[in-house]
C-alpha cells in the first residue's frame, strides 16, 4: 500500500479539492431505499423488544449503554422494523446540536427494533463498496458541516428531511477505494474499541476495589459493628467535619490577574482529575481559593461525581465545595472518601432544588465514614492510585487514538492522501 498526495483535482463543497477522477453526486441518487423506524412507546423496564432510539446513536457509532424496550415479544408484528447486520441508520430528529448522527448496526444475539426518529437507508452497490465509507463521510468534520445547513429547527426539535438530504453533494471514489479507505479507518476504530474496553475494565476494577478497601482496609482479619456496619477494629467512625474542614476564601477576579480558574465543565465525571482548566480573567464573579491537593466536590448536581484534587493553587466555582483534611486524615485518602458511592448518595440526598439541585457544607459534614490510621490511609491510596495512574494511560491512548482518526478521515475521504495498492 502506498500514499499519494492528491495533485489538481475538482472543487467540493466551494472550499475542498477532491482529486478529479472522483465523482460528485446527489446523495439520493446512490440510494437504493430508505425506511423510517416503528413509532411505539418503549420503557426502561428491561421487558420486551429492545429499541434503538436517537439517544442510543453517537457521531457515527452506538451506545447500547441505557436501551428501552417495547412492550411486546411478538418479533413477527415488527419484522419489518428489525436491524439486521450492516444496516445503516441516520437521526432524522434530535436536537439541533444532535440531529444528523449516523450509524452502522452490528449484528448482536439479541433483537433489536429502532424507533421512528431514526432511517435505515440501503445503498447501491454498484455506487457504494460498503456504507460505512458514508457512515464515515457524514461523521467526518466536512460531512457534519454540509449536514448542518439541512436542518430544519422549530421551538423544541430539529429535523434533516429526506428532500433535503437527498440532495447534498457526496464525494465518491471507486468502489475499490471506497473499500481500501473503510479498512484503514476501521482498523483504528478496532483499536480504539479495545482501548474503551480496557478503561471500562478498569473502571470496574477500581469500583469493586475501593468499594472494599474504604470499607474493609489491607489485610485485616479483626472487626467491628458500628452505626455504619462492619469495620476493622483498629477504625474509627467520624464525621466529615471531624476530619475535614470546609475552605470559604473568596476572590474577586481582576482583569491584570491570571490565576488557574477550575469549573464544574473542567472536572471530568466520574475521574477524580480536571480536563484542562480555565484562568481567573476569564470570569467575572466571587470564585473560592484552594491549595494544591485539596478537594474539589461538585455541589451542583452531585450525580455527576465532579470531583477531583488539583496539582497546583488557583480559584474555583462556587459551585463547588473546597475540603482540607485535617490532622488524622490526608487529602488523598479524603479525595477517595469523597469520591465514593457513600459520600455522592448522601450528596444527592441531601440536595436541594429541582431544576439545580445543590448540596451544602452544613449537610455534609454530618456525614460520617470509616476513618483509618494514616499508615494505611497512605497504602490504600497507593494502590488506588496505580489503578488510577493505568486508567489515565488508557485514556490518553483513547485521545491519541481518536486524534488519528480524525486526521485519516480528512485526508482520506476528501482524496487528499490517496490510498492504492
Amino acid at each position: 500500500m502506498r500514499h499519494n498526495e492528491t495533485k489538481g483535482g475538482k472543487n467540493f463543497n466551494g472550499v475542498t479539492i477532491i482529486p478529479s477522477d472522483w465523482e460528485i453526486v446527489p446523495f439520493g441518487s446512490i440510494v437504493e431505499s430508505t425506511q423510517l423506524g416503528v413509532d411505539v412507546r418503549a420503557t426502561r423496564d428491561g421487558e420486551g423488544l429492545p429499541l434503538i432510539k436517537m439517544g442510543n446513536m453517537t457521531r457515527g457509532g452506538l451506545n447500547l449503554s441505557k436501551v428501552e424496550h417495547i412492550e411486546s415479544l411478538d418479533e413477527t408484528q415488527f419484522r419489518d422494523y428489525i436491524l439486521r447486520n450492516n444496516d445503516f441508520l441516520f437521526n432524522t430528529r434530535n436536537s439541533v446540536n444532535l440531529v444528523g448522527k449516523t450509524a452502522i448496526w452490528s449484528e448482536t444475539e439479541d433483537t433489536f427494533l429502532f424507533n421512528s426518529n431514526i432511517m435505515r437507508i440501503y445503498f447501491k452497490k454498484n455506487m457504494v463498496s460498503d456504507p460505512q465509507f458514508i457512515c464515515y463521510f457524514l461523521s467526518s468534520d466536512l460531512g457534519w458541516r454540509i449536514s448542518r445547513r439541512m436542518v430544519n429547527r422549530t421551538t423544541s426539535v430539529a429535523a434533516i428531511y429526506w428532500k433535503d438530504l437527498s440532495n447534498i453533494s457526496i464525494p465518491l471514489p471507486s468502489l475499490s477505494e471506497q473499500s481500501q479507505i473503510v479498512a484503514i479507518i476501521e482498523n483504528v476504530d478496532k483499536t480504539l474499541r479495545l482501548t474503551s474496553e480496557a478503561i471500562a475494565s478498569i473502571k470496574i476494577l477500581k469500583k469493586g476495589l475501593m468499594q472494599r478497601l474504604l470499607t474493609r482496609g489491607i489485610g485485616h482479619t479483626r472487626f467491628k459493628q458500628t452505626k455504619i456496619g462492619e469495620i476493622p477494629k483498629s477504625w474509627d467512625v467520624e464525621r466529615l467535619s471531624n476530619v475535614a474542614r470546609n475552605r470559604t476564601e473568596r476572590y474577586t477576579p481582576r482583569g491584570d490577574e491570571h490565576l488557574p480558574y477550575v469549573g464544574l465543565e473542567h472536572i471530568i465525571t466520574s475521574q477524580s482529575w480536571i480536563d484542562k482548566n480555565g484562568t481567573s480573567s476569564e470570569t467575572r464573579s466571587q470564585k473560592t481559593v484552594f491549595n494544591r491537593g485539596e478537594v474539589l466536590f461538585g455541589k451542583l448536581r452531585p450525580y455527576l461525581r465532579k470531583i477531583a484534587a488539583p496539582s497546583f493553587d488557583g480559584v474555583c466555582s462556587t459551585d463547588i465545595l473546597v475540603f482540607t483534611s485535617k490532622k488524622n486524615l490526608i487529602n488523598e485518602y479524603l479525595l477517595l472518601l469523597l469520591s465514593s458511592n457513600r459520600a455522592i448518595q448522601y450528596a444527592i440526598k441531601t440536595s436541594e432544588g429541582t431544576k439545580m439541585p445543590r448540596t451544602s457544607w452544613n449537610s455534609m459534614k454530618l456525614l460520617e465514614f470509616p476513618i483509618p490510621p494514616v499508615d494505611e490511609q497512605k497504602r490504600i491510596v497507593g494502590v488506588i492510585s496505580t489503578i488510577t495512574k493505568a486508567m489515565k494511560i488508557e485514556k490518553q491512548e483513547e485521545h491519541n487514538f481518536q486524534q488519528l482518526k480524525k486526521g485519516l478521515m480528512q485526508v482520506l475521504l476528501t482524496g487528499k492522501v490517496r490510498v492504492t495498492i
